[in-house]
């Protein structure tokens, strides 16, 4: 803040919020526990080609995937969506940062959703996929999904 406190007051008041940081694909990160989730190059989502992406396969039970961020990382962005080449039924994705519901987006066929969680202070990122439809389970995508933060915290996330 410009002016610092106890400073006389200008006309003009300046405010940063936030560095932008930087950014890790999800995909470049090791998970320390999952079941029927991966990572995929590319997919297609909603009709758009997608990168570094997680994919998650729910059947009868929840697909999951946990990743170790020892508090290091600042958000998670991804576009989540189903595989346009899988299953046509619907699927219901939650993000966990240490048992906390940080995001929701239910999806489906022909639709993709943006999400972003914060993960200020989480230690242990977990997604994971239900769907109601076990016969038209689709793969899910969390598209182009990336952690931000500070390069430090980031570069400890990459080395675990």
């Amino acid at each position: 803040v410009t002016p610092k406190t106890g400073e006389i007051m200008p006309t003009v008041v300046s405010l940063v919020v936030g560095d932008p940081g930087d950014a890790l694909t999800l995909a470049s990160v090791n998970s320390v526990d999952r079941d029927d989730c991966g990572t995929v190059d590319s997919a297609t989502v909603n009709a758009n080609s997608v990168g570094n992406s997680a994919q998650c396969e729910p059947s009868s039970s929840a697909a999951y995937v946990e990743y170790s961020l020892s508090r290091q990382a600042a958000a998670m962005e991804a576009t989540v969506g189903t595989d346009d080449r899988g299953g046509r039924g619907p699927a219901h994705v939650l993000v966990l940062g240490d048992g906390r519901e940080l995001a929701v987006a239910d999806v489906w066929l022909g639709q993709s959703v943006p999400i972003r969680a914060d993960l200020n202070g989480v230690v242990r990122l977990r997604i994971e996929v239900t769907t109601s439809d076990s016969k038209q389970a689709p793969t899910v995508i969390l598209g182009d999904a990336r952690l931000l933060g500070l390069r430090e915290g980031l570069d400890t996330i990459a080395a675990q």
